[in-house]
């Protein structure tokens, strides 16, 4: 019979934790793991991988793409896990939940576009400065909606 390793029966436990709150998972070698959680009205999806330092990382990547981290532990890669999906489950209510998709999509196209820049061409400093320009106002004015926003989900 073959001896598993500790972190082979914490990874397991963190499968089993994740496949009782509904998620569909599929594990390559405890090394690369996709997280998904399926519903009528959406799909929220994870991947996460060990690194050879014993870390996690965690990115969201449906319906929202986002970096969520680096974690010291994977039961910590599952708490994450868990809160997002419960902001996720509780924005899924809300009458702007599909415009506030369509709205991250085109920000995602901004960034694919401001790589390309980046990459691709010799950009003149003032040009770069008049972006910058208008990004700070976009986050400003982002932060200003927020601001006058009211609060519906709290982290507990």
């Amino acid at each position: 019979m073959p001896r598993l390793s500790s972190k082979t029966i914490r990874h397991n436990i963190c499968i089993d934790e994740l496949r009782t709150k509904g998620a569909i998972v599929y594990d390559y070698e405890g090394i690369v793991t996709f997280v998904s959680f399926v519903s009528d009205d959406f799909e929220v999806t994870y991947i996460y991988h060990s690194n050879p330092d014993n870390t996690y990382n965690l990115e969201r990547f449906k319906p929202l793409v986002m970096d969520l981290g680096v974690f010291h532990a994977e039961e910590i890669v599952v708490d994450t896990i868990s809160e997002d999906l419960a902001g996720f489950v509780n924005a899924a209510h809300s009458r702007n939940f599909e415009t506030f998709l369509e709205l991250d999509t085109k920000l995602s196209t901004l960034v694919s576009l401001f790589e390309n820049l980046f990459i691709n061409y010799n950009v003149d400093k003032e040009k770069l400065d008049e972006l910058g320009a208008e990004i700070v106002d976009m986050q400003n004015h982002i932060l200003d909606v927020k601001s006058a926003s009211k609060q519906i989900y709290v982290k507990d």
